[in-house]
């Protein structure tokens, strides 16, 4: 009776994962090279990541500046769209009001929308070898840590403001299909404890 029982609650266990996973949509993929060079005596390494949009759907991505791996989705996505930054301004403030200048900061006014089978890059250039390798470590877990990519169908789907973003003037959208960020000033900000 107890193996049975076990065996119930195993099938019953793994059933709800399954479930839980199929609702997690991928429909993206992360590619990431490394490519050393040279200038004069100087050695650079560029850390390149290349986000692929494989979905019907247009993806949204964003860096928050703290560490976000703790923070539900719902939060994560709350605290960087509508909470005020520093008390001055929201993103929704920023795409509403006609009159908002402001100055770009990757981990405050960013967000990238990423079109059906777009792609979009983000090079981290450093002036230190690929060979330090906790650089390339850190770079990782930070990347991990502070890069949020969601589909815009779901964003919608979990807080109807998002229309007001996606029927909006698009202001707050960076346009290039590239960006090239310093490795020293991504990951220098106290995210994680050794």
């Amino acid at each position: 009776m107890n193996k049975n029982y076990f065996i119930l609650l195993f099938v019953l266990f793994f059933s709800f994962g399954l479930i839980g996973y199929s609702q997690i949509s991928t429909n993206w993929k992360i590619n990431n090279t490394t490519t050393n060079y040279f200038v004069g005596e100087k050695e650079f390494t560029i850390y390149t990541y290349e986000i692929v949009n494989n979905s019907n759907d247009e993806i949204w991505l964003w860096f928050m500046e703290n560490d976000s791996s703790n923070v539900n989705g719902k939060d994560a996505i709350w605290n960087y769209f509508f909470s005020r930054h520093g008390g001055d301004f929201s993103m929704l403030d920023i795409e509403l009001d006609g009159n908002v200048i402001f100055q770009s900061s990757i981990f405050y006014t960013f967000v990238k929308r990423i079109s059906p089978s777009e792609k979009f890059y983000i090079h981290f250039i450093s002036n230190h070898s690929d060979k330090d390798i906790n650089q390339k470590k850190l770079l990782q877990r930070s990347v991990s840590d502070k890069m949020k990519i969601y589909a815009q169908k779901e964003l919608i789907e979990r807080d109807m403001k998002f229309k007001l973003f996606v029927e909006g003037r698009g202001f707050i959208f960076y346009k290039s299909s590239f960006i090239i960020i310093p490795v020293e000033n991504f990951i220098s900000f106290p995210t994680f404890s050794k």
